[in-house]
């Protein structure tokens, strides 16, 4: 793998948005589509963010930055007639987080 370099956002475009309703013939209207695929949410439940030492009283909307590690668990690929589809299956098994809102206060 390669190494890595920057952080980039994984929140999908309007456009993206688009494009995948019309391929999956979704009939959620666009605004009503989450901006992160599924794929990419995570759940932390109150003995994970006690581990973390986050404290349960975060809102909706704050940022943390993580710094984690992942295992790959699984990779598969399919060439369709539209191109060749890849999918990496990660598990997080370490994970550092801090509270952005709080470093950038600083």
């Amino acid at each position: 793998m390669s190494k890595f370099h920057r952080m980039v956002s994984l929140e999908r475009t309007p456009e993206e948005k688009a494009e995948e309703r019309l391929a999956n013939s979704y009939p959620t209207p666009i605004a009503d589509m989450p901006d992160v695929p599924y794929g990419l949410c995570i759940n932390l439940t109150e003995v994970e963010l006690a581990k973390l030492g986050l404290d349960l009283e975060c809102d909706v909307g704050d940022m943390v930055h993580l710094f984690c590690m992942a295992r790959v668990t699984g990779i598969s690929k399919t060439d369709t007639a539209s191109g060749c589809k890849c999918n990496v299956n990660l598990a997080i098994t370490d994970m550092a987080v801090e509270d952005e809102d709080e470093e950038e206060a600083a």
